[in-house]
């Protein structure tokens, strides 16, 4: 049975016992006894605020349940999926590539045909000084400071906001504008 018929249920036969049903507390406990295990464990939790009642509750578990089943049903149709023996992403054949010309050992935007030497420090890919386990700034490479209080990152971001501030750009593309005219209504 599904929360939203228990909820109604619950309600309905709950008017036959008003000495059940006095007090909101008893009320809450005894919903929370007939729901499905699957919201069981969170209708506890939930109960134990204050500012719950019953129908917020009773809403409070018909979203989780819902929740919870379309979660099941998606990892139902990946595991179905999986078993047919359908790969579940379209593999590129090996000698095919979206551009042009073949990449060679180059990282994503770097720019340089390159490639970028492993740290022995810290193990990643970087050029020139390794700041990880220092105390230094990632952007400009001083150790008074860390990047969010980068003294130069701050001095290019007021560069750009009165650049922004000082007027259009004469070479900016221009914006199409569509005006709409209004009919004459005496016609």
């Amino acid at each position: 049975m599904s929360i939203k018929e228990y909820s109604f249920k619950f309600t309905l036969l709950s008017k036959y016992a008003p000495s059940l049903m006095s007090n909101p507390r008893d009320e809450i406990s005894r919903f929370v006894t007939g729901v499905s295990d699957l919201v069981e464990e969170e209708c506890r939790t939930g109960m134990l605020h204050d500012h719950m009642n019953i129908s917020r509750l009773m809403v409070y578990a018909q979203s989780i349940e819902e929740s919870k089943l379309k979660r099941k049903n998606s990892e139902l149709k990946r595991s179905r999926l999986d078993e047919q023996g359908q790969p579940r992403f379209k593999k590129r054949a090996p000698n095919q590539d979206s551009s042009s010309t073949p990449k060679v050992n180059q990282e994503k935007g770097s720019g340089s045909p390159f490639p970028k030497p492993i740290c022995a420090n810290c193990g990643k890919k970087n050029f020139g000084k390794c700041l990880a386990g220092s105390s230094g700034c990632y952007a400009c490479g001083k150790n008074n400071h860390q990047v969010i209080n980068c003294p130069t990152l701050t001095a290019k971001g007021r560069e750009t906001k009165q650049a922004s501030l000082d007027g259009p750009n004469p070479n900016a593309p221009r914006k199409n504008r569509f005006y709409v005219l209004e009919a004459n209504k005496d016609k």
